[in-house]
């Protein structure tokens, strides 16, 4: 498949742009890749699919840049949907490949405020259709999500939204109320049940779009653990800490690693064996430090969360 690459163009006022630091990262094919990454504001779709296009590598930035702007980056996506539009591999009629990229186009355009995706329970790759699923669906890159219940609460939910479901459990009935129960012993947007179906769904190696507490992120699969990429902005200098596990629902077992999928330490370092730490006595230290690269990030991506979710509750408000 094509990959596209990043080009030159002319620098729109830095006034009138958003801007996106890039951070150069070695991935596991021994290859250097550039990614986005994601300040507190920043488009979290398209810098998801970004990356995730990177990750694939069909798509690449300028080894000379340190930074993107939105604009540029909307414009080389667009380019490339046209292009893949345009190639028509499903054989599809005209009319349906015209449509599909006007409404990727659209969703497109939308990423820089957010795209609204409202998700079905039953499956992990199962979202209400819009206009925003051929996006994803003409770029190739799955989006997928955790929040899949247990049998006994499923066959309350049936196959009803999100959105529906909000309304649903606003009801005075015993099934409702056990729906209700559901939703609230489950705020993570991620259960067991999700993790194991999500691990299911992806092979080794493939990279899709996670949705989760209204936010986008990289996800792929290695050696049969998921791990998400740090994009976050704040461990752009730690040059060795590229992936964190998915291993649980509260992230409480969680690790960094670095391109290779090699666990690492605070400073971005693989991590040593058991009994050269304790030779070393560095353990605890390594421990306490990455508790608190652990916090920070959690933090930051409970602020992100937070106001992603404010724009959200706007958006549907109008």
């Amino acid at each position: 498949m094509r990959s596209f690459g990043f080009q030159h163009s002319a620098l729109s006022s830095r006034d009138e742009e958003q801007y996106f630091d890039l951070r150069e990262i070695l991935f596991d094919d021994g290859e250097k890749r550039k990614i986005m990454t994601q300040n507190v504001n920043g488009p979290c779709p398209l810098i998801a699919i970004t990356n995730g296009l990177v990750l694939g590598d069909r798509f690449s930035f300028n080894r000379d840049e340190f930074e993107v702007s939105l604009t540029r980056v909307s414009d080389s996506l667009s380019e490339m949907i046209r292009f893949l539009g345009s190639k028509n591999l499903r054989g599809d009629s005209k009319e349906i490949v015209d449509d599909k990229v006007e409404s990727a186009l659209l969703a497109l355009r939308k990423c820089s405020k957010g795209l609204d995706v409202n998700m079905r329970f039953g499956r992990v790759d199962n979202f209400e259709f819009t206009h925003t699923l051929a996006l994803f669906d003409i770029l190739e890159i799955k989006l997928i999500h955790g929040w899949i219940p247990d049998e006994r609460t499923l066959s309350l939910i049936s196959n009803r939204t999100y959105n529906e479901i909000s309304a649903y459990v606003t009801q005075e009935s015993d099934d409702s109320r056990s729906v209700k129960e559901w939703l609230d012993l489950n705020p993570t947007q991620l259960t067991m049940e999700g993790l194991e179906k999500l691990k299911c769904s992806l092979r080794d190696g493939e990279v899709a779009v996670l949705f989760r507490n209204n936010h986008f992120s990289t996800i792929t699969k290695y050696n049969g653990t998921l791990f998400t990429l740090v994009s976050d902005c704040g461990f752009k200098s730690i040059d060795g800490i590229v992936f964190e596990s998915l291993v649980d629902v509260n992230q409480s077992s969680s690790f960094f690693t670095n391109g290779r999928f090699e666990e690492v330490n605070a400073n971005g370092r693989v991590k040593q064996n058991r009994t050269e730490e304790s030779a070393t006595n560095s353990s605890n230290s390594n421990h306490i430090s990455w508790a608190e690269d652990l916090e920070k990030l959690q933090m930051r991506r409970d602020e992100r969360e937070r106001r992603e979710g404010q724009k959200e509750e706007e958006r549907r408000a109008r």
